[in-house]
């Protein structure tokens, strides 16, 4: 954790009764897996995911909140450089193309994928997708096979018939690298 997330993370508007959940030293999959776990039994009717290395805008979570989505996602660059933000490709669908945002002309955008890096989750939507809702099946150290715990989720989710989006006026900075314009 770095001074700059610490901050950001004390500025954010939280809805009353909010509380923090963190699971560390565990792999991700897993650390995803306990805290939808611990919300539930506390009842709680959103789960918001915050990276450690993401720094959010201070009206996220109630930008989030306010649109009412099963599903939502701020944006930011992913690692690789460009929008963590996806759709499957057409004539592979088991293929995700990082989509280009500045194609896109609304603030809403509905996508095949987001991280979890910024993410609002309606509780509800844990009782639709079947346990585990999280898995880490990247078995290839360069990522070429299997899927991130982010994507499977997704995937989940859309099997389902769970839309996904991503507000773009939740742009948030992913640490050390630029910040995001969309």
């Amino acid at each position: 954790l770095t001074l700059d997330w610490v901050a950001a993370l004390v500025d954010l508007d939280q809805p009353p009764g909010a509380k923090l959940l963190c699971w560390k030293g565990l792999p991700i999959h897993v650390a995803r897996n306990r805290m939808v776990q611990d919300a539930l039994s506390l009842h709680a009717r959103h789960i918001f995911f915050l990276d450690a290395d993401v720094l959010p805008p201070v009206h996220a979570i109630t930008r989030l909140l306010e649109r009412r989505l099963p599903i939502v996602s701020g944006l930011y660059w992913s690692k690789r450089g460009f929008p963590a933000a996806w759709r499957r490709d057409p004539k592979l669908p088991e293929r995700y193309n990082p989509v280009d945002l500045k194609t896109e002309s609304s603030d809403m955008v509905e996508l095949d994928a987001i991280p979890m890096g910024c993410a609002l989750i309606d509780t509800r939507v844990f009782s639709v997708i079947p346990w585990p809702w999280f898995d880490w099946t990247i078995l290839d150290p360069l990522g070429a096979t299997g899927m991130s715990e982010d994507m499977w989720f997704c995937r989940k989710a859309q099997d389902h018939g769970l839309p996904i989006w991503a507000d773009r006026t939740v742009a948030c900075h992913h640490e050390s690298l630029l910040p995001m314009d969309v």
